[in-house]
C-alpha cells in the first residue's frame, strides 16, 4: 500500500478514535525513517492546550513527545514533560502539553525504534 494511502488510513483510525472537538488544527510530518504521522490539537493553538493526539502509520509504539522550542536568536528551551497513552489504531494522546510561550514549537517525536521525526506547532496568545 502506498505511504499516502497509509498515512490517510492513520489519520481516518486516529480521528475516529480521538474525541471530536469543534475545530481542530492538523500538523503533517515524516519520521527521519519515512513514517508518515499527524498531530491533530484544538484550533487556535494557544497556551491553553493540554492535550493532542498523534497518528502513526507504523504500528511501533510512540515513546516520547517533546516539546522544544528553538528562538531566531538562537535561544532554545523546552517545556515540562508530557505523558503518553495509547487510544488504539496507532494513535496516542499525549497529555499534560504546557506550551510556556507563544511562537513556533517543534513537537520531537521518538518511536520506540528509535526512529525521530518533529512537527512544527505555531502556539498563539
Amino acid at each position: 500500500m502506498p505511504p499516502s494511502m497509509l498515512r490517510l488510513l492513520a489519520f481516518v483510525a486516529c480521528s475516529l478514535s480521538a474525541v471530536a472537538t469543534a475545530s481542530t488544527a492538523t500538523f503533517d510530518a515524516v519520521t527521519d525513517n519515512g513514517v508518515s504521522m499527524t498531530f491533530e490539537i484544538d484550533s487556535p493553538v494557544t497556551m491553553a492546550a493540554t492535550s493532542a493526539v498523534v497518528c502513526l502509520n507504523t504500528s511501533t509504539p510512540l515513546t516520547e513527545a517533546k516539546l522544544w522550542m528553538v528562538m531566531d536568536n538562537g535561544h532554545q528551551h523546552g517545556s515540562t514533560p508530557t505523558t503518553i497513552a495509547s487510544i488504539g489504531n496507532n494513535c496516542y494522546r499525549v497529555k499534560d502539553i504546557n506550551f510556556v510561550m507563544t511562537g513556533e514549537w517543534q513537537i520531537r517525536i521518538k518511536l520506540a525504534n528509535s526512529d525521530r521525526g518533529k512537527f512544527f506547532v505555531p502556539v498563539e496568545d
